[in-house]
Formats: structure tokens, C-alpha cells, sequence
């Protein structure tokens, strides 16, 4: 078992690291700079953990349709969108909160 959480982090570090490296290379060589095409490129290719969970929303997502959950997967991509983005203002302004 610790093994597999040990893997499980560094994972999660390799993920994380090549998810900063990779949007911001994509960031650098864009023309369109108002666009997040970075964070668009990691989500994409999302193929480690950390990097992206774009990838596991995703195949979640596309197994509830294929299950024939289809109102369970417009519920989940609502959710996300619903409670994602208020989540994502909340620790902006928390983060403002604590840096002063």
C-alpha cells in the first residue's frame, strides 16, 4: 500500500511539473495572448495525474453517457461549471485575503 501511494505522488509531481511546463511553452509560442490556450493543450492531451483531471472529468463524463446515464452526465458537466467556477472566484479572493 505505500507503494502505491508513493507512486501515486510522484505521479502527481511529474503530472504537475509537465502541466506548468507544457502550458506555459504553449502560453509562449501563442499569438493570442487573451486566450488560455495552454491550460486548452494540457486539458487535450490530460494523460497524467496532476496533470490535468480535465482527462478523468472527461472519461467520467463519457461513462455515464455510455452506461446510458445521460441525465447524470449533463448533471455532472453542469456541477462542474455550476460549482467549479464560483469555487475558483472563492480562492481568488481567499488567496487576496491571506496575501494581503
Amino acid at each position: 500500500m505505500i507503494m502505491i501511494i508513493i507512486l501515486v505522488g510522484v505521479g502527481g509531481f511529474i503530472g504537475a511539473v509537465l502541466r506548468y511546463a507544457v502550458s506555459g511553452w504553449v502560453h509562449a509560442i501563442s499569438r493570442d495572448t487573451s486566450f488560455p490556450s495552454g491550460t486548452l493543450t494540457v486539458n487535450i492531451i490530460g494523460v497524467l495525474g496532476a496533470f490535468t483531471t480535465f482527462s478523468t472529468f472527461g472519461n467520467e463524463t463519457l461513462m455515464l453517457t455510455q452506461n446510458t446515464e445521460h441525465t447524470l452526465a449533463i448533471f455532472n458537466v453542469a456541477l462542474h461549471v455550476i460549482l467549479g467556477l464560483p469555487a475558483v472566484w472563492a480562492g481568488q479572493l481567499l488567496g487576496k485575503w491571506i496575501g494581503g
